[in-house]
């Protein structure tokens, strides 16, 4: 329900101010979320048989914040390259640009949840004995770290709002999940 609230609300900033940013963000968050929607739902037996759900609960964990940072990364990097040089040309591109980059982001999660649902056999993300015992949250944590350390604030620095900015404190949530997931989750 969250991502559902923030692409409409991304999509009407946009028509109010023409921002490309907004909306471009909002459809990677919308999509993390669906897939973290999906998640719980194949987790608890409501969208057919999942066949370990010890095992496709942490690697679709670890797959859905993989793919949430990398998403708003490209996004917000893509951004942050071109700078505010190419803010004419987003305007001008306008909804063109977002259904495309829209459709993609959305085939990229498509993919995603259709190879963890027909694959029998996931790949085991925990190691019990182990000080990293999800290594694959541990990479998402870094990312997290590298993007809220150097990604958002530049984007913020290039396209000052409320919403770069809330980037930034997003970051807190994320990493902390990404910490007890790596570190400290036993399941």
């Amino acid at each position: 329900c969250i991502a559902l609230c923030t692409v409409t609300f991304a999509f009407t900033h946009y028509m109010i101010k023409r921002d490309v940013t907004t909306p471009i963000i909002g459809t990677a968050l919308f999509f993390s979320g669906m897939i973290d929607a999906f998640r719980s739902l194949a987790a608890a037996r409501l969208l057919g048989d999942v066949a370990d759900v010890r095992e496709f609960i942490p690697f679709t964990w670890a797959m859905s914040r993989l793919f949430n940072v990398c998403i708003l990364m490209a996004g917000t990097g893509i951004l942050v390259w071109t700078g505010k040089r190419n803010q004419d040309w987003q305007r001008r591109s306008g909804i063109n640009f977002i259904l495309v980059v829209g459709f993609l982001i959305g085939m990229l999660a498509y993919v995603l949840v259709w190879f963890c649902t027909l694959n029998p056999t996931l790949p085991n993300a925990i190691r019990e004995n182990s000080l990293v015992r999800r290594p694959l949250d541990a990479v998402a944590l870094i990312l997290y770290l590298f993007a809220g350390g150097i990604i958002f604030p530049r984007f913020q620095k290039i396209y000052p709002s409320l919403f770069a900015h809330s980037l930034i404190i997003s970051i807190i949530p994320h990493v902390a999940a990404q910490l007890h997931a790596a570190f400290g989750s036993r399941e």
